[in-house]
């Protein structure tokens, strides 16, 4: 938990972008009956290092309109994650000082979560470009119609399934990488270093190029516009925001006032995507690529060496693009 915490600096930077629009919408909810809980989902919680801010900002406006109304959270992501960590973060964080009710729920976001209007608010940081199956990096390798075939799918079944949950008035806030039209959603993000790795990795003997390009890609696909638009155009949503925001590099500031190096930067990146697809990627190795779990330990390894060399590379700062949406349940 606290490899991931500490290193996971993309996400803290969007998490704080995110922020403010959760508190707004947390301050917008439709009023309750007396008594009545107010009812929070997060998905994709991982580790909780942005879910503590999230609450406190939460309880927090919802206090500000009624100090004594019941808060409730559901903190969610995939069934492996350390859900003990997450509520011993909430526990011993400001959020306990507002008594709020605590529930942990592992399965897939992509799946339906909590009973039909169920939640009044829901938000997820950095998740949403996630792929759900990644049987569609197996057999012949991963494919642009093919991946982004299955994240359609999936942003569809998300943004259903929680338009079910909410109840009128409800609000969903999320935020996840996104692109340009024109431009592809595939390793989006960080498309010549994913490139580079492959080269690097093959040149140490690592594995074959062949192997690298088909097993060791982003698994997350970030959309346009148009691939956002058509899963709000299918329920009965009000689009508040939609909007693709661009956000610096974690450490630009740093790195403009001289205080840290564009290889500083670099490697803080490489420590970053080494933990969070750590998982994934031996995980998929074992499953997909024939390889034991000590090689797909070893290949890691080679990995984030190689990552690290490929972000040194292009003396620059890089630029994401970033969705940020807001929406409420007619």
């Amino acid at each position: 938990m606290t490899d991931y915490n500490s290193k996971a600096t993309i996400q803290r930077k969007v998490a704080a972008n995110l922020l403010k629009y959760i508190v707004e919408a947390a301050r917008h909810l439709p009023s309750l009956p007396p008594g009545q809980c107010v009812r929070i989902l997060e998905n994709a919680c991982s580790h909780g290092v942005n879910s503590v801010d999230f609450a406190l900002a939460v309880c927090q406006a919802v206090s500000d309109r009624d100090t004594s109304a019941p808060i409730s959270f559901t903190f969610n992501d995939l069934p492996d994650n350390d859900f003990d960590g997450v509520l011993a973060l909430i526990s011993s964080s400001a959020v306990a000082d507002f008594n709020p009710t605590l529930h942990t729920l592992g399965k897939s976001m992509y799946s339906p979560l909590m009973e039909p209007g169920a939640v009044d608010l829901v938000y997820s940081n950095a998740s949403l470009h996630w792929i759900g199956s990644l049987s569609v990096f197996a057999e012949e390798g991963p494919s642009q119609p093919k991946v982004a075939n299955q994240a359609q799918e999936d942003f569809a079944a998300y943004v259903s399934s929680r338009h079910q949950e909410l109840r009128q008035g409800g609000k969903l806030v999320v935020s996840f990488p996104g692109v340009p039209d024109g431009e592809s959603g595939m390793n989006s993000c960080y498309p010549d270093a994913f490139k580079r790795v492959h080269d690097i990795a093959a040149e140490r003997g690592a594995a074959s190029l062949a192997w690298m390009q088909k097993y060791c890609n982003s698994p997350n696909y970030s959309r346009n516009r148009s691939e956002v638009a058509s899963a709000f155009s299918d329920a009965d949503w009000t689009v508040d925001l939609m909007e693709l925001q661009d956000i610096e590099e974690f450490g630009a500031s740093e790195y403009q006032e001289g205080r840290i190096t564009l290889d500083d930067i670099a490697t803080r990146t490489a420590d970053m995507l080494s933990s969070i697809y750590h998982n994934t990627f031996t995980s998929m190795w074992v499953e997909y690529g024939g390889l034991e779990k000590d090689q797909a330990e070893e290949l890691m390894k080679v990995y984030r060496e190689a990552l690290q060399q490929a972000l040194k590379e292009p003396k620059t700062l890089r630029v994401y693009h970033l969705w940020v949406i807001v929406a409420t349940k007619k």
